[in-house]
């Protein structure tokens, strides 16, 4: 009894799971397209393909106290970091990782992807950024 209701507890916080999900993101992985949709008024889930190959990162928008779940896919086995939140998640392959966080803090954030140093010595690329906005 005690399993179910933890099973229970763990699914209605996973992203698209539980009794208060309304709305699912969707990637296309063509394009590498981004686009979100607000569970709950304070809620948004985004869903992402990182183009390690970008040469500019794409840049999303959400509302200052949203509840936001991000799906990241094509991140390897890199870790991923969001700046300004100091959030560090190791992605898996052939898994998305997801980063979980309230937006309390207003601004553009960085989420950049960890690799191995390049012949110039830089070891991360910033694949998205996160415009915290007032609602």
């Amino acid at each position: 009894m005690k399993s179910a209701i933890l099973l229970g507890a763990i699914l209605a916080l996973l992203p698209g799971q539980g009794a208060d999900a309304h709305g699912t993101g969707q990637h296309d992985a063509a394009t590498g397209a981004v686009s979100g949709t607000s569970l709950r008024q304070s809620e948004t889930q985004l869903t992402v393909t990182v183009d390690p190959a970008a040469a500019v990162a794409r840049v999303v928008r959400v509302a200052r106290g949203a509840h936001v779940h991000l799906s990241v896919f094509g991140a390897g086995a890199n870790t991923l970091h969001l700046h300004g939140y100091d959030i560090a998640v190791k992605a898996e392959p052939d898994q998305p990782a997801l980063v979980i966080f309230d937006a309390v803090h207003t601004g553009r954030f960085a989420l950049e992807m960890h690799l191995a140093d390049d012949l110039l010595g830089r070891g991360e690329k910033a694949v998205l950024y996160i415009e915290v906005r007032e609602p």
